[in-house]
């Protein structure tokens, strides 16, 4: 019966014991951080785009995402699968006539 007790409070001593941690460790620091001023500069660039290129144009061929990223930009796909695990046709509807 003593043993269960000491292991309860044991165990509660740890737990504490983390949650002091935890909390300790979420705190800010102590002293102050000072930001470094502005410094005056040119205009700011913003450069959108991929870091890489496509290995290869051949849709049988490719092999990084890059490619079939493109691929999905340029070329229009047979069928749309849906989160039900259904597909339904895409290029059906651009054949149909006006």
């Amino acid at each position: 019966m003593m043993t269960n007790l000491k292991m309860r409070i044991v165990g509660g001593l740890l737990i504490n014991l983390m949650l002091i941690v935890c909390f300790a460790s979420c705190t800010g620091s102590a002293t102050p951080v000072v930001a470094p001023e502005p410094v005056a500069q040119g205009p700011a660039v913003v450069r959108i785009g991929w870091k890489g290129g496509p290995d290869t144009m051949n849709p049988g061929m490719a092999f990084l995402t890059d490619a079939y990223t493109i691929f999905n930009l340029v070329y229009d796909t047979m069928y749309e699968l849906n989160l039900d695990n259904t597909f339904r046709l895409s290029l059906q509807f651009l054949s149909q006539p006006c």
